[in-house]
């Protein structure tokens, strides 16, 4: 460890019998990707106060990027025993269930989340991509709100996805010029919205979407959507897995194929918001 990374440690510890200087350590750990230090301040801190929920919520985030999603489950299972309305806890049990495809149990723990904290807007969102299947009305629902409370591009683009599925072409527009006049880091909303013009017949505006796209350099790292070189008409992309959470939850992005024409469907597999950290 170098002198100024010490240096940074030993200022978070300067409490070391207070558990939150212990739950802060672990805090960094989990974010500079060391997950197995964070265990072990994790750890430290919840047996310097075993009555807080906090450090065994962040705990079970630790294992997950470990791939102990046992142990994950039960450091949030301890949690809710301490406070039984945690948010946090429920909300990272309901994502652990849907990995593991209990989406009967997740729904439920979803629905706990939104209970205890109506303003988590990853609640909401999964609940939606849960519920799209079977419950086409009630997902809707939980995207808006999902989309009221945190209007980023990723909402945006799936609640603009099922708006237009369910026949709400207008307000499906409305929603992408929003997302796409803040210059997202994504492809998405882009090409979402030129099929949507393209399936119209509106070939102009679709055409000036797609220039909009070139246009926007933070699209150009964006490995879900094509560069400013291929870009030039939205055409069908097969699903792909990709992971951006210590849990490994799926999500279905699409790759460009030449020739294809359709928008594709999305998977229940969405689960674009991370593990919640209190």
């Amino acid at each position: 460890m170098d002198r100024a990374l010490q240096e940074y440690v030993d200022s978070i510890m300067i409490r070391p019998d207070h558990w939150t200087s212990s739950y802060n350590l672990g805090n960094y750990y989990l974010n500079a990707g060391l997950p197995k230090e964070a265990v072990a301040a994790y750890g430290a801190a919840a047996k310097l106060d075993p009555r807080t929920p906090v450090p065994l919520v962040n705990l079970s985030m630790a294992y997950a990027r470990l791939g102990d999603s046992l142990k994950a489950e039960q450091s949030l299972r301890k949690a809710l025993k301490l406070d039984p309305q945690s948010a946090a806890a429920h909300f990272n049990l309901g994502l652990l269930y849907a990995e593991q495809k209990k989406m009967r149990q997740a729904e439920n723990e979803l629905r706990l989340a939104l209970k205890y904290d109506p303003q988590m807007a990853g609640a909401a969102y999964n609940l939606g991509i849960i519920l799209a299947k079977d419950r086409p009305a009630e997902s809707l629902r939980m995207l808006r709100k999902a989309y009221e409370v945190s209007p980023n591009a990723k909402v945006a683009y799936t609640l603009a996805y099922y708006e237009r599925k369910a026949g709400n072409r207008p307000e499906a527009v409305r929603i992408l010029r929003e997302a796409i006049e803040a210059k997202p880091a994504m492809a998405d909303p882009y090409l979402l919205l030129g099929d949507i013009y393209e399936s119209g017949g509106m070939r102009a505006e679709a055409a000036g979407v797609y220039r909009e796209a070139a246009g926007n350099e933070k699209c150009y790292g964006d490995c879900a959507g094509p560069s400013p070189r291929t870009l030039r008409r939205p055409v069908d992309r097969s699903p792909r897995v990709r992971s951006r959470h210590p849990l490994r939850f799926l999500f279905s992005f699409v790759r460009f194929l030449p020739g294809a024409r359709r928008w594709p469907a999305h998977s229940e597999k969405f689960y674009p918001f991370p593990l919640h950290c209190p």
